[in-house]
């Protein structure tokens, strides 16, 4: 190409400016051919492509592949018109394959002997796009079925759709020269006037009113009134209903524009591609997108489980159906995912097809779900038996434990009422029991359950007082007591034991003194070894009262206090732990429940304890590998090492003979030798858990780096209770670990010992 010739080259200074610093697009044609010789920056951007797809490609490359040829043939025609300015539009497809509506003002110039083409272009897709809602919403109102009428702030008619001239018989015309007065005949001027300073710049009312028509009927109507500004001009918007023949039907007034940008859901259209033509506030609000990019974008873009190849089957069974609902997955433009319920509605409007979407956020209703399952599932699995009753002691509800404890199935018990479990309650003194159990809220009592085969359990019940939704229940938690029982009863009959020896000693001191006494002169030595074995004879009798009195009342005051309400407050807390995510929160709701299960712990080593020194603690052997136990115990540990910055060693064998021995017991004592060391070894401390077989034997050791135990505190390491003083942490705890340890260990006919190196 000679450069001198190009017209470009010689574009003066001005122009040039012009050219390229134009909000409008602007295109220089080789007229002939239609091939692009320069475009400005305006132009480009509209557009979307590098100048290498632009320049020296024909104009009518920039339309869709499809409606090119078509282009081509067009261009030609204008060309061979001869015509010098004209103005038309059409359809440019971008660089990111969307579409866009360009307005085009072409100019057809001569210079240098060759013809040339300047062409102007505007991007007026978005005022298409709102002149076709536009269109759509007026329509809407024209044809509604309900009245329209907006009044200006004078009271004057300033519009009324086709449905005001049919109901009251008026024209359009005339009802334009009137005011509200003209036909409600509750308003006046005056009240009007009040009416109108009153309420404000907006506000919204409703009421029912009675209207004139022309043949002077009085129709009774309601009417919801908006007053809306526009513009800077302040309207009274009226929608009214004729009362006569719809009382009957659902009230629903005519959704606007306004109303659709302004709704609270989601509300959007899509064409029958799945192109968005329409999007309210609350959907770029949900989805994160301008109303402009979602233009320019398809559902299946959004919608995860919506792929583009479903779009027309999809769309020919909502056709179908007029309407449809699923849930599914919205992806937001941060590209997190919502889930959402969608309810597409099919309509035709003008000749085409559309889906009228209506969407939903489920983000909360989701989570409130979830809770309530958590909640449920840990009420239907606890191991508790939990039930709820009404005010008339009908058995409402009943978990899994409680089917298992009576025997009954959920069916059954659902069919029955408190009295035929409870032989001690009367039916008719029920709601009275019910009315003071509602005056303390909880209460805990000790009763009989009798279950479907007639065995009558003593259990311990926790009543609770709750009113959901305006009804009242009794939420109760019931446990199973006969072990309790057995364990208080073999109590008092050992404390009976010990009492008849000790007055059997005492008849025989008794006896003893008597005959001292007739001797008192031969046998003064006698009589002071005697009174000295009185004096340690009532010293032993008191202590062992004393301890036994002890031991006695603080099990059955440890089991009957802290066992019960245990249960609910390990459910509850397990909850909260799980539901509260939030600090502090989750933080206090893992105390409460590290708390309880510690609390329970305890209990439990005190009710073995407790069996083994009555003599009832027994053992389930089995034969199960000893090596395996071991090494799950490691794993489970060694995190609660590496949080106190100590050494973790394990040296096991690589194989060990089965064992025939109570395996939940053995876990017990390993893990109680464990605890002590990790809770007195100091940081950078080692720990080490050895195993290994000696004359037909298995020798399990645990080794720490502690302060170690004093010799003559060994003798009473492996005594109930027994507490001493240590070096480093705080002890916790009721020094029960090694004692019940030791039981087992003897259980098992085996031998327990302590070695200690150093203090």
């Amino acid at each position: 190409m000679n450069m001198d010739k190009d017209p470009v080259n010689n574009i003066p200074e001005l122009f040039d400016m012009f050219f390229n610093e134009s909000r409008d697009g602007l295109i220089l044609l080789d007229a002939p051919t239609g091939i692009i010789k320069l475009v400005n920056p305006e132009f480009q951007n509209q557009i979307g492509l590098p100048l290498e797809k632009i320049i020296g490609k024909p104009i009518w490359n920039l339309r869709p592949p499809q409606d090119r040829s078509l282009g081509k043939a067009l261009y030609q025609q204008r060309f061979n018109s001869n015509v010098k300015l004209s103005t038309h539009e059409v359809i440019y497809q971008r660089g990111d394959k969307t579409k866009i509506v360009v307005e085009l003002l072409s100019k057809l110039l001569e210079y240098d002997g060759k013809k040339h083409l300047i062409i102007i272009t505007r991007d007026v897709t978005a005022s298409k796009q709102i002149g076709r809602i536009s269109r759509i919403t007026q329509f809407a109102v024209d044809n509604a079925g309900d009245v329209i009428i907006w009044l200006d702030s004078l009271g004057n008619i300033v519009y009324a759709n086709k449905s005001t001239t049919k109901l009251l018989g008026y024209s359009k015309e005339a009802l334009l020269s009137m005011a509200i007065w003209d036909l409600d005949m509750n308003i006046t001027p005056s009240i009007w006037e009040k009416y109108s300073a009153a309420s404000g710049e907006t506000f919204s009312d409703m009421k029912e009113t009675l209207f004139k028509a022309k043949n002077n009927l009085l129709i009774p109507i309601s009417i919801a009134v908006n007053r809306l500004v526009y513009e800077g001009v302040t309207y009274n918007c009226i929608f009214a209903r004729d009362l006569s023949e719809s009382k009957r039907t659902e009230e629903a007034l005519l959704r606007t524009q306004f109303a659709f940008d302004h709704a609270a859901d989601a509300i959007f259209w899509l064409d029958d591609q799945g192109q968005f033509i329409y999007s309210n506030n609350a959907t770029t609000e949900l989805l994160g997108y301008s109303k402009r990019e979602l233009y320019h974008m398809r559902i299946d873009y959004i919608d995860i489980n919506f792929p583009r190849s479903s779009w027309e089957s999809e769309f020919q069974q909502l056709k179908k159906d007029n309407y449809g609902y699923i849930e599914t997955l919205y992806r937001t433009k941060k590209c997190n995912f919502i889930p959402v319920s969608v309810m597409g509605n099919y309509l035709n409007y003008a000749g085409k097809d559309f889906n009228c979407c209506f969407v939903r956020d489920l983000s909360e209703i989701k989570q409130v779900d979830k809770a309530y399952r958590m909640a449920q599932f840990a009420i239907d699995t606890s191991g508790d038996a939990i039930f709820w009753l009404d005010r008339n002691g009908k058995i409402l509800y009943s978990n899994r434990a409680t089917t298992e404890l009576l025997g009954y199935s959920s069916t059954q018990l659902s069919n029955m009422t408190i009295n035929e479990l409870d032989p001690t309650v009367v039916l008719e003194e029920w709601p009275s029991r019910f009315d003071a159990l509602k005056s303390l809220g909880s209460d805990v009592v000790e009763s009989v359950l009798k279950t479907k085969d007639g065995t009558i359990l003593p259990v311990s019940i926790m009543g609770n007082y709750l009113n959901y939704d305006g009804k009242e229940y009794n939420f109760v938690f019931v446990r199973d007591i006969s072990e309790r029982l057995k364990i208080e009863e073999a109590l008092r009959q050992q404390q009976a034991l010990l009492e008849k020896t000790v007055l059997e000693r005492t008849s025989e001191l008794t006896n003893t003194n008597s005959l001292l006494q007739v001797e008192i002169t031969e046998r003064k030595n006698a009589e002071k070894k005697l009174e000295k074995l009185l004096k340690e004879e009532a010293l032993l009798r008191q202590e062992i009262e004393n301890q036994m009195a002890q031991r006695i009342e603080f099990s059955r005051a440890l089991v009957h206090e802290l066992k019960t309400p245990l249960t609910p407050i390990l459910g509850a807390s397990a909850i909260l732990a799980k539901n509260f995510t939030e600090e502090p929160w989750h933080s206090v709701a893992l105390n409460i429940e590290n708390g309880a299960q510690n609390l329970n712990k305890r209990v439990d080593e005190l009710l073995d304890v407790a069996r083994g020194e009555i003599g009832i603690l027994s053992i389930k052997p089995n034969w199960f590998d000893p090596l395996k136990l071991l090494n799950e115990l490691s794993n489970y540990v060694a995190p609660e090492a590496s949080l106190n910055k100590q050494v973790f060693v394990t040296e096991l064998p690589d194989k060990l003979p089965l064992v025939w021995a109570d395996k939940e017991r053995l876990q017990q004592i390993v893990l109680n030798f464990l605890d002590n060391a990790f809770k007195y070894t100091p940081r950078n401390g080692q720990v080490t858990l050895r195993a290994y077989t000696c004359s037909n034997n298995l020798v399990i050791e645990v080794q720490d780096t502690g302060p170690g135990i004093l010799e003559e505190e060994k003798a009473r390491i492996f005594k109930a209770y027994a507490r001493f003083k240590k070096q480093c942490r705080r002890e916790s705890g009721l020094g029960l670990g090694l004692a019940l340890a030791a039981m087992i260990v003897e259980l098992h006919k085996g031998k327990i010992w302590c070695d200690s190196i150093g203090n």
